[in-house]
């Protein structure tokens, strides 16, 4: 399953115009203090993590009084090269945050934040499996073929760091948390048979992105990002 960039471009940038109307908001209610500051970010870390690989970029404001809001877009690579039984990966990732930060520059290079963020995420992707079916004969043989596997991923994740100033506009930031995840894997196939399984389940190789079912687990955001502000 294909998702067009178009579906999911306009949401995107609605979400970006509205974190720029906060600071805007929040600069007419406190007129002696400076300007919001925007800033734009890309992540290299999301490009070689374990699972979810992709490009990661978004921008956001900070505010003079110490808040700030931001918006990120993930962009899934097609290709992973550590997916076991993955073929054809398409998706994304959008997330909302909410920043606090507790130091101001130019009195330190080193911020601390605290930040609430919420992401979704939508994966598709191909993968082999089969059933044993029973010929007329009463024979039993396995029948395999591809079908498609469809992710919905909801996170809500308490995230704690560091912004570290290396330039008069760029910082590169450190960050790691704790969240809660809800996840729905499905087959594409709703006619699939009851016995259908994927191929390598309940085996070393499974790769969990077939793990078919809803289930909650802890998640643990880590990122390494570089930003640039105005």
């Amino acid at each position: 399953m294909r998702f067009p960039f178009r579906h999911y471009l306009f949401p995107f940038l609605l979400l970006t115009l509205l974190s720029a109307a906060l600071g805007s908001q929040l600069l007419a209610e406190r007129a002696p203090l400076p300007a919001p500051q925007p800033y734009l970010f890309i992540s290299p870390l999301k490009a070689v993590e374990p699972i979810n690989r992709g490009v990661l970029f978004g921008g956001g404001v900070l505010c003079p009084s110490g808040w700030g809001a931001e918006a990120g877009y993930l962009q899934l690579f097609r290709y992973d090269p550590v997916g076991y039984n993955i073929q054809d990966q398409h998706g994304y990732r959008i997330q909302l945050g909410l920043r606090r930060y507790f130091l101001h520059r130019p009195n330190t290079p080193l911020v601390p934040f605290l930040s609430v963020r919420t992401d979704y995420l939508r994966r598709s992707h191909l993968t082999e499996g089969g059933f044993v079916t029973r010929d007329i004969q009463g024979n039993d043989y396995y029948q395999s073929d591809t079908t498609g596997v469809v992710a919905k991923v909801y996170t809500l994740n308490l995230i704690g760091g560091v912004d570290w100033a290396i330039g008069r506009h760029l910082a590169i930031e450190f960050s790691g948390g704790l969240g809660y995840r809800w996840r729905d894997v499905q087959l594409a196939d709703r006619s699939r048979p009851e016995d259908y399984r994927i191929a390598g389940g309940g085996g070393f190789d499974f790769d969990f992105r077939n793990d078919v079912g809803r289930n909650q687990v802890l998640n643990l955001p880590l990122d390494i990002r570089l930003l640039y502000r105005w």
